[in-house]
């Protein structure tokens, strides 16, 4: 029985301590929303505006993506390694240096590279009083429209290029989930840190964005949001197609 007990206590022990290890193997979000998404097998990192895919490797406190490509007119591929020391890695925390060019190239030069588990990001706090969108055309068949949501639901939209049947102004009522959905998107999107200057491209939809929230207001404007706040896009993109409107023939200034 004591032989038994032992072993079952030995066996707890190191059950707690494998719960308690600080695993890589989880989305991180740098310091100006890089979002990086690591598995045993592969990881997805953006840096810039591109989302990037890659094979991925962790041993002796060294993280490698790798990155395969066909040779251009052969056949088979090659492979380029991006190596970094993982200098600090905790439940909430990881911290990366790279270990030769291409590394540092792919963080564009910086010698060291913090990262925060992404579900510390979570704001609890967050007071949504209203939200501006709009989206501009683009070379191709980007929808043009604005929308306005404020923290009852009350939802005023312009339907201009590509909207489907809804071209026109409509006003209408976010139901009580669509209304939660957005609040529960705008408390995982950072807004402290969303960027008041987003990348730009030619030919590209522009964004303009305004988030009153906690008595202040944050503005953005610019071509690529971070993949990190995709989900916020896809919502003011597509959330019209799914809102009960009514056409309205009066005018409304959006954004003030």
């Amino acid at each position: 029985m004591k032989r038994s007990f032992t072993i079952l206590i030995c066996f707890l022990l190191s059950s707690v301590s494998n719960f308690a290890s600080p695993t890589i193997y989880k989305t991180w979000i740098g310091e100006n929303l890089e979002y990086l998404e690591i598995t045993e097998e592969k990881a997805n990192f953006e840096f810039g505006f591109d989302l990037y895919d890659y094979d991925v490797t962790y041993k002796d406190s060294t993280l490698t993506l790798i990155d395969y490509t066909y040779k251009s007119r052969k056949i088979g591929r090659r492979h380029e390694k991006y190596v970094y020391k993982v200098l600090r890695l905790t439940n909430d925390s990881l911290i990366i240096s790279p270990l030769n060019e291409r590394a540092s190239r792919l963080i564009h030069g910086k010698t060291v590279f913090i990262f925060v588990d992404k579900s510390l990001l979570y704001k609890t706090d967050l007071k949504f009083q209203k939200i501006f969108f709009s989206a501009g055309v683009c070379f191709g068949e980007c929808p043009a429209l604005k929308i306005e949501i404020d923290s009852t639901g009350l939802t005023y939209f312009l339907g201009e290029y590509h909207t489907g049947t809804y071209l026109g102004l409509y006003k209408g009522q976010l139901t009580k989930v669509q209304l939660d959905s957005l609040i529960e998107i705008l408390k995982v999107s950072e807004l402290d840190k969303f960027p008041i200057r987003l990348n730009m491209a030619m030919d590209a939809s522009t964004y303009n964005f305004k988030f009153s929230y906690n008595d202040k207001v944050k503005t953005s404007v610019g071509d690529f949001v971070p993949y990190f706040t995709s989900p916020l896009l896809n919502y003011l993109m597509t959330i019209y197609k799914e809102i009960e409107f009514e056409e309205i023939e009066d005018t409304y200034e959006f954004g003030k």
